[in-house]
């Protein structure tokens, strides 16, 4: 367990101003063109700062989504809550309607009251939609938690 003593600020806050954006490709390592996986209806609005969009205003960035080309969107959290569920679900409605080509993805913990929601979208829907699962493990999330690297891998 980590003490606050021990812990610097920069073991906590990752700071994306320092990354080097110097990227060149090589395509003998990547064969596969470049797609994109956009976060705005999840991980964009996890900032204090953001709003949630009503329905409408995500169908509409949706919209603009799958008309720039882009290959998958993350809907949402099913897990969160009803609020989202009906979000998510009007979208992948829009999806269906629209013959859209971009595909629906959901972020999940691994944890059946977040999977459970989704599979039911995806049943309702019929279609696939990814699973985007993961772990809370970064050092906050462990020391809010008191967990430790041994317990996250048990569970």
């Amino acid at each position: 367990m980590w003490r606050w003593g021990e812990m610097q600020e920069s073991d906590l806050i990752f700071d994306w101003n320092v990354v080097d954006y110097e990227f060149k490709r090589n395509a003998s390592n990547h064969p596969h063109e470049i797609w994109f996986d956009d976060e705005t209806l999840r991980d964009g609005l996890q900032s204090p700062s953001a709003r949630n969009p009503t329905i409408e205003e995500k169908i509409e960035l949706l919209t603009y989504m799958e008309r720039l080309g882009v290959q998958k969107v993350d809907l949402g959290l099913p897990g969160a809550g009803p609020f989202h569920v009906n979000h998510i679900d009007a979208m992948l409605s829009h999806i269906s309607d629209n013959d859209y080509q971009i595909r629906p993805g959901c972020a999940v913990r691994t944890v059946v009251s977040d999977i459970e929601p989704l599979v039911d979208l995806q049943a309702k829907h019929e279609m696939k939609i990814q699973a985007s699962a993961f772990l809370g493990t970064s050092p906050i999330r462990q020391f809010a938690e008191n967990w430790t690297m041994e317990r996250i891998l048990s569970t």
